[in-house]
């Protein structure tokens, strides 16, 4: 991998997360780590942001797994044609890819957000309004982290923030709940902070609970 882009790795027990930083650079350097399918969906992007994005993150992927594809769900959700699962997030001038062997992964890196107890009504539930210090910016974006990570882990669309998707915090763990059509989704989640970046994944199995109808 070429020297501006600086790696580092991330081990959370059964996951992996391959961290990649790179200050501004011309995207148009580095495009034979794409394959011919990603230099079509390079060409469409138009801000230059969006291409160092997309470079960096195929520069990893290329680091760790040559040129194989990455694929997308009907949900976006991607994957590779690997015996493992990966999950990829983005923030500032920092990608990741996070992979695990063994079970479904959901990966989110957020910068930490000054202005966001302005919205901060429409992604928490009113428990968590009551429950949280909402004071607190760094935990407001963790709370957000955290919830952008369950809708990667959720299978579905259409999802209202505040009403289908639950934190909580019992004790040093944090915990997540995923309410769906007929069941819900339970979860244990990591969140750490690191070069004013909120990193947030999960640490357990998603684990199915059938709701009496």
């Amino acid at each position: 991998m070429d020297a501006i882009f600086k790696r580092d790795k991330i081990e959370m027990g059964t996951t992996c997360i391959h961290v990649v930083t790179y200050p501004e650079f011309n995207p148009e350097d580095y495009l034979h780590v794409l394959t011919t399918k990603e230099l079509e969906r390079y060409q469409s992007f138009r801000h230059i942001k969006r291409q160092r994005e997309f470079i960096a993150t195929r520069a990893l992927r290329h680091e760790l797994y040559g040129y194989q594809e990455i694929h997308y769900t009907t949900e976006g959700a991607p994957y590779i044609d690997l015996d493992t699962y990966i999950s990829i997030s983005h923030s500032k001038n920092m990608v990741a890819i996070a992979e695990n062997h063994l079970f479904p992964i959901g990966l989110d890196l957020e910068l930490i957000r000054p202005n966001i107890q302005e919205v901060m009504h429409k992604f928490l539930s009113i428990d968590e309004l009551n429950n949280f210090d909402c004071t607190d910016v760094q935990l407001l974006t963790s709370i957000w982290s955290a919830k952008e990570t369950l809708y990667k882990l959720a299978g579905r669309k259409k999802i209202l923030f505040s009403d289908h998707l639950h934190i909580s915090r019992v004790k040093n763990q944090w915990k997540g709940r995923i309410i769906n059509p007929g069941h819900d989704l339970l979860v244990n989640l990591d969140i750490f902070e690191r070069e004013g970046i909120i990193f947030t994944l999960n640490s357990s199995r998603v684990e199915y609970i059938k709701r009496d109808s």
